[in-house]
This record gives C-alpha cells, structure tokens and sequence, in this order.
C-alpha cells in the first residue's frame, strides 16, 4: 500500500503512534488493516490529529482487516463520526458482480456518491473489493457511503460454524466504503475514510472492462 502511495506521489512516512508524535504537516494519517487495537495514547494523537487546534483540514483513512478484531477503542474512534464495522464479511449472491463463479467474496462494487465521483479521471472503471467488511453508518448526518455492494449481498459472520447456512440470511445491499465529514467555522473539513476491504488498493482492482463469472 505504501509503495502504491508512492507511486502516486504521495510522501510517506511510517508511524508509531504510540511513540512518536504525528506530523503536524502532514495531510493525512492512514491505519492499513490493523489487527489490534489501538491503545489509549493513539487514539488521542489521531483526535488531535483531526482536529488540527480546531482548524481542521486533515484526514484520517481506516482499511479494515478481514479478521475479527476486538478493537473498543478504535471502535469508539469510529462511532464519534458515525461509522462502526460489522462483524462479518460480504458474501455476493449476485452473479453478475462476481468475477468468478466460484468466490462470493470477491465482488465488483458500485459507486453511491457523486460528490466524489466527479473528481475521477475515469468513473467508469469497476472497483473490485474481497472479504468486504461492511461499513455500518450510525449518523447520516456526518458519514455518508462510497462504495456499495449489490442489493443481493448476504453477510457472513466472522463467528460462522459448520451449522451456518447461508440461504438463511436475508439479502441487503452494504457499504463497502464510506467517508464521515466534520467541519471548522469556514467550512475547512477533516475527514474519515473507512474501507471495508483493502483489495481496493491492489493495482489489479480496477477494470475498465468486466465480465461476469
């Protein structure tokens, strides 16, 4: 992900947030698939972080691992710019968006905002997401989705066995990313942007044509 950053001319730094403090200068912060939590010390350098001494102007982007993670802190990060992750992944049952028949958790998403499409140099290409975590909006009046499944997506649950039967889960479109917005007095915003699968980022992942199955 780093070298993708770089590649796309972006200067990256790594962080400990633990140890070290976070770059004032910097534009934006990026957690790729943690598998912990994070302590009690992070969480408050990323609120500073984004609140930027009330002038905000700053971003913070969350990819989800595919791996249950008992994470309350993050969690709570999360929930004050309603968004929170579900416990499972999608499972897509509409054949049309799968690139093979044999996988339902590797899927071609849809965008749903075009307040942010119209930025794109081509928002034609499809955008390809596996083991999706989906993103649960708990505030519509702060986050808003990015990228959705299809109506006819099903979750499956990080704690299924071998009695789940996944024809009894109700079908239900999901969001597979989504961007939670906070604004200063003259309107400068800081931003959250959480993917719910890090396939999003694989140089592969975008297709300019597709074809099902």
């Amino acid at each position: 992900f780093k070298n993708l950053l770089e590649q796309n001319n972006y200067d990256v730094s790594t962080v400990s947030t633990l140890t070290e403090y976070i770059d004032k200068d910097a534009e934006a912060l990026v957690l790729f698939t943690p598998t912990t939590d994070l302590d009690e010390t992070s969480v408050k350098k990323i609120k500073e972080f984004l609140n930027n001494n009330g002038n905000y102007g700053k971003d913070l982007m969350y990819v989800a691992a595919a791996t249950p993670v008992e994470a309350p802190n993050l969690d709570a990060l999360l929930e004050e710019w309603g968004m929170k992750m579900s416990e499972g992944v999608v499972a897509e049952m509409d054949s049309s968006k799968l690139l093979s028949s044999n996988d339902p958790f590797t899927s071609v998403l849809e965008y749903n905002n075009t307040d942010y499409t119209d930025g794109l140099k081509d928002s034609s290409l499809y955008i390809v997401g596996g083991e999706i975590v989906p993103v649960e909006i708990s505030d519509e009046n702060t986050a808003t989705s990015l990228l959705v499944t299809s109506a006819s997506a099903k979750l499956y649950p990080f704690t299924a066995d071998e009695n789940f039967k996944i024809d009894d889960v109700k079908e239900q479109q999901f969001n597979a990313a989504a961007i939670a917005t906070k604004t200063s007095g003259d309107n400068t915003a800081s931003n959250v942007i959480v993917m719910g699968s890090s396939l999003i980022f694989n140089s592969n992942a975008c297709l300019k044509k597709f074809t099902d199955g």
